[in-house]
C-alpha cells in the first residue's frame, strides 16, 4: 500500500506521439544525464505510486529499457500516429482500473516538484490538479472510480471535456512549482526547461 493514507496509487504517463514540433523523440531528450521519460518515472515513484503504466507509440521499443528500469507496464497505442493523447490516456487508464487513485501527466513533464505531488495528493476531491500564478498543470489527480466514466466518454475536447463531463468538481491546488508548467513540445521549451532544471540544481 501506499503511504498516501493507505491507497493504492497509480501513474499514468503518455508517450506515444510523434513529437512533430520537437523534431527529435521527446521521451530519450535528456536532461542533466538522464531521458525525460526516466526523470518523469522516478518522480512518480518517490511520491508513493506503485502501478506505473507508460502508454507508447511512436518508437516504443526504444522505451522498454527505461520502463523495465522503474518496473512500468507499457500500453502500446498501435494506432498512435491516428489518434489523439486522450485515446492514449483511455489505454493507459483502462490498464490501472482497480487502483484508488490516479496521477496523469504527459512523459515531458520531469520538472514537477515534489511537494506538488504531495499536495495534490492531499486533496480530498475526486479531481485534483496543480495551478501556478492562475495557470493550471500537471499532474492531475483522479479518483479510480472516474476511469470507467472516463473511458465511456465519447465527446468534444479530450480529457479536458470528459473531466468536465463527469459529473465531479475539480479542486485546483495553489503551488509555488513553474515545473507544473514545464513540458519540451519544441526545442526553445526544451532550452527553458534545461535552464530552469540548471537553476534549480
Amino acid at each position: 500500500m501506499s503511504e498516501q493514507g493507505q491507497k493504492s496509487l497509480g501513474g499514468l504517463l503518455v508517450a506515444a506521439g510523434l513529437s512533430s514540433r520537437m523534431g527529435e523523440f521527446k521521451p530519450l531528450l535528456t536532461l542533466g544525464s538522464a531521458p525525460l521519460l526516466a526523470h518523469a518515472l522516478k518522480k512518480l515513484r518517490d511520491a508513493g505510486v506503485e502501478k506505473l503504466v507508460v502508454v507508447t507509440g511512436h518508437r516504443a521499443e526504444a522505451l522498454q529499457p527505461i520502463l523495465e528500469e522503474f518496473g512500468a507496464e507499457a500500453v502500446h497505442n498501435a494506432a498512435y500516429a491516428a489518434t489523439q493523447m486522450f485515446d492514449s490516456v483511455k489505454l493507459g487508464l483502462a490498464a490501472l482500473q482497480g487502483v484508488d487513485r490516479v496521477l496523469l501527466s504527459p512523459a515531458d513533464c520531469p520538472a514537477i516538484a515534489p511537494e506538488t505531488y504531495r499536495a495534490v495528493l492531499a486533496s480530498p476531491a475526486a479531481i485534483a490538479r496543480p495551478v501556478y500564478e492562475g495557470k493550471p498543470g500537471h499532474p492531475v489527480m483522479l479518483a479510480g472510480r472516474l476511469i470507467p466514466r472516463l473511458l465511456a466518454d465519447e465527446g468534444p475536447m479530450g480529457l479536458r471535456g470528459a473531466l468536465e463531463r463527469c459529473g465531479e468538481a475539480i479542486d485546483d491546488v495553489p503551488v509555488a512549482d513553474p515545473g507544473i508548467l514545464m513540458d519540451a513540445d519544441t526545442p526553445e521549451e526544451l532550452e527553458a526547461l534545461r535552464r530552469y532544471w540548471e537553476k534549480r540544481a
